[in-house]
């Protein structure tokens, strides 16, 4: 049995930024006193406070929350962040999810100076990532989720433990000499992973799959060409020669087929769309899953690791957050800034399901959702 101790937790630094309490009644999370807590993983969903005269996005979190407690798996703890709902009156939903889960208080400093909304959302995710690295000592994924980013499916649970377990730490090993980066991006818009919005990645796939096909075609209509033409002899000496593969392209005439089929296979794949083709084989297993540098643009899912969290809180708190430059911006300057890496995994693990956005109180724009 592990008990979370009701005390304010504080980072010693001049910074008020990490201000944030456990709530004040006792949470337990039942363990077997032989488990060991290190191989947990942290799912901590981001939650902002209610709006007195708005009542968009209220109900996110509960499906968010419900999502996660129906296939609940023993390997996960889940806590929320609210985001200053210190002494606010609160709604009885509210009320529930703080008996099922160990909540922590965020943005909790009393100041009278006003401050930016892009700033408190940068605050907000900061005091989150702390709060559970520093209340979990052993603890080392967390992944953090904004009260609209609903898991997909109900193997989450598996898929997301298969990235952990058979992906990440391959990669990135706890103890190895490879540096872990600065986060795992589990969501990304479909329609920026495209070819109207390209990058190394997705170029160098399509033209990769588009040969790859090109030539499984090609050699497919020559071996049938073959079997057709000749007697059984005639076949299999020109299976068993070495130069069957030549035969494909050694004429000018196949060379043009070869190329026109390229071309076209090519257009078809663009005509389908990069996530369309990618991600339903990718999707029918872990293994599959694509690990590529981050592009650019929004957090409703993000994997922090033990090993490199500590850069991440100094580098937001170094930052400061306002209109046109909010914290994913922030985030894709982090590169270029510290010496870490920021990487997505394909295809995305949750859905966006919220259009209005309870951080920014403000509509998103609906082409961002998936």
């Amino acid at each position: 049995m592990k008990h979370f101790i009701s005390t304010y937790l504080q980072k010693n630094n001049k910074s008020s930024l990490s201000s944030y309490t456990l709530f004040h009644k006792p949470k337990q999370i039942l363990l077997n006193n032989h488990t060991d807590i290190s191989d947990h993983i942290i799912i901590s969903i981001l939650y902002s406070q209610q709006d007195t005269d708005r009542r968009e996005g209220k109900f996110y979190v509960g499906q968010v929350l419900y999502q996660l407690l129906k296939n609940y798996h023993s390997r996960f703890i889940i806590t929320l962040c609210e985001n200053g709902n210190v002494n606010n009156k609160i709604p009885d939903d509210i009320e529930l999810i703080r008996r099922l889960v160990p909540v922590f208080i965020i943005n909790t400093s009393d100041s009278d100076q006003i401050i930016d909304m892009y700033e408190r959302e940068k605050q907000a995710h900061l005091q989150c990532i702390l709060a559970n690295f520093q209340s979990f000592p052993d603890i080392s994924y967390v992944l953090l989720l904004q009260d609209d980013a609903q898991p997909i499916g109900d193997d989450f649970y598996l898929r997301f433990l298969s990235l952990i377990d058979y992906r990440i730490k391959q990669q990135w090993p706890l103890n190895g000499y490879r540096q872990q980066p600065a986060f795992l991006k589990i969501y990304h818009p479909r329609w920026l992973i495209n070819y109207l919005h390209p990058s190394v990645y997705t170029i160098v796939q399509l033209i990769a799959t588009s040969l790859l096909l090109t030539f499984v075609f090609f050699a497919c209509f020559n071996l049938l060409q073959i079997i057709k033409q000749g007697n059984d002899n005639n076949a299999n000496n020109s299976v068993n020669n070495i130069t069957f593969v030549n035969r494909l392209i050694s004429t000018n005439l196949n060379r043009i087929y070869f190329i026109y089929y390229f071309l076209l296979i090519t257009l078809v794949l663009i005509l389908l769309n990069h996530s369309n083709v990618s991600w339903t084989w990718r999707s029918l297993h872990p293994s599959f899953y694509a690990i590529y540098p981050a592009p650019s643009c929004c957090l409703p899912g993000v994997v922090y690791f033990r090993q490199t969290y500590i850069q991440i809180i100094d580098y937001l708190d170094s930052v400061k957050c306002h209109n046109g430059y909010a914290i994913d911006t922030a985030f894709d300057d982090l590169p270029k800034r510290i010496p870490l890496q920021t990487y997505l995994v394909e295809p995305n693990l949750i859905h966006h399901i919220g259009l209005y956005s309870r951080l920014r109180h403000t509509y998103i724009n609906p082409y961002l959702l998936d």
